[in-house]
């Protein structure tokens, strides 16, 4: 199994230990030994402001001005996004592709919601709830499945 490496960077210190990093590790509970499997977790305190490597990341990540920034390579390329022209029409594409994405979700839910009101109010021909919400059968089973399996 490869190594891997899950990073949460959150926005405050979730553990409220007043550390900048945890390291997560699984263990074999009956006997403390670590379970070795390669898999390793590990929260980063994004409000963390301390005078070494994370801290100063911790502040360009969360720097308004790039000018401000500590890592030259960071600072470049939010320089870029925010002042080339082709910086600037990449990060619009990308946020625009990123308002499309949730507008999306958004009516899924709302058409899945729907298809569960159905549902709740008798209307147990599948087809036609799929057909009523533009839901594919098996969206509309999930949207279901919330109140009685199909």
């Amino acid at each position: 199994m490869p190594e891997i490496y899950i990073i949460f960077i959150t926005s405050n210190d979730v553990l409220k230990r007043g550390l900048p990093v945890y390291t997560i590790e699984r263990t074999i509970q009956e006997t403390g030994e670590l379970f070795g499997d390669k898999a390793h977790i590990v929260y980063v305190n994004g409000s963390y402001r301390g005078n070494d490597k994370v801290g100063w990341l911790m502040h360009d990540f969360n720097c308004k001005d790039y000018r401000e920034m500590h890592n030259s390579k960071i600072a470049e390329r939010v320089r870029y996004f925010k002042e080339e022209p082709k910086g600037v029409t990449e990060m619009c594409e990308t946020m625009q592709k990123i308002v499309d994405r949730e507008r999306d979700d958004a009516d899924v839910k709302a058409r899945m919601d729907i298809a569960l009101n159905l549902w709740s109010e008798g209307e147990h021909d599948l087809d036609k709830i799929s057909r009523t919400t533009k839901l594919s059968i098996e969206q509309v089973r999930r949207a279901i499945t919330v109140v009685q399996p199909v």
